[in-house]
């Protein structure tokens, strides 16, 4: 099983932050690397004392997420998802029992799925996008809702991460991946079509998408010169 070793600079202590997670994903892992080491900025500006020791408990308790879950995961999908799904039921619990304010621990979990998920739209679907209509296929894939599936394969509805969310019982945190699938379908759809520009409009609850395809620039034209011929005398 592969492991990462995740170290990030901390202002509060004086040593680094360290400590180990296993997905079973090389994208899994990166994906909590972001997540992780976004919530320890946030939480050195909020609570500098308490900062590594909680997301060393938050990235403890989404490891047991992961190993105690009752299915077999075998897939890079079903990895992705039960890794996500778990670091926000990790996160919001640790930061709500902290801090006895769950809005705020809602506020910061998604904080830090939104800056994980556009790292993986920065690192992996915007080659995707370059590519034009032959990536256009993949894009469509890269939503938790497929991905999910594959945690719970016989489940009538499909929808893995609200399966997972409700057994858990915290069924208020479905609104944040449904918020970015709904995003990211949209946007996807814009750019199968092949637009010069593909955004989610503002006010739709996730908004981390911007892509310009610009063309080739062309050389610019050589300048026109006028040249006044005197005769001479």
């Amino acid at each position: 099983m592969p492991t990462v070793s995740l170290h990030t600079s901390a202002t509060c202590t004086h040593s680094p932050l360290t400590f180990e997670i296993a997905f079973r994903s090389p994208t899994a892992n990166a994906w909590a690397h972001s997540f992780l080491r976004t919530l320890h900025a946030a939480l050195v500006a909020e609570c500098p004392q308490q900062a590594s020791a909680l997301v060393r408990r938050v990235a403890r308790t989404a490891q047991l997420h992961f190993d105690q879950h009752p299915h077999p995961v075998a897939s890079r999908e079903a990895c992705i998802a039960l890794s996500v799904c778990g670091l926000q039921v990790a996160s919001y619990s640790v930061l709500w029992q902290h801090l006895s304010d769950s809005k705020r621990a809602m506020a910061l979990t998604e904080h830090c799925l939104g800056a994980s998920y556009r790292a993986f739209v920065q690192r992996v679907c915007v080659p995707w996008v370059r590519k034009g209509a032959a990536g256009a296929a993949n894009l469509h894939r890269q939503n938790f809702a497929q991905w999910s599936a594959h945690l719970y394969p016989d489940l009538a509805s499909g929808n893995g991460y609200a399966e997972f969310f409700r057994s858990h019982g915290f069924d208020e945190l479905s609104h944040m991946l449904r918020s970015i699938d709904s995003a990211w379908q949209r946007v996807a759809a814009e750019l199968s079509s092949g637009p010069k520009q593909a955004h989610e409009p503002a006010g739709s609850g996730f908004s981390p998408f911007r892509f310009a395809v610009q063309a080739p620039h062309a050389l610019p034209k050589p300048p026109c010169v006028m040249h006044l011929v005197i005769p001479a005398l």
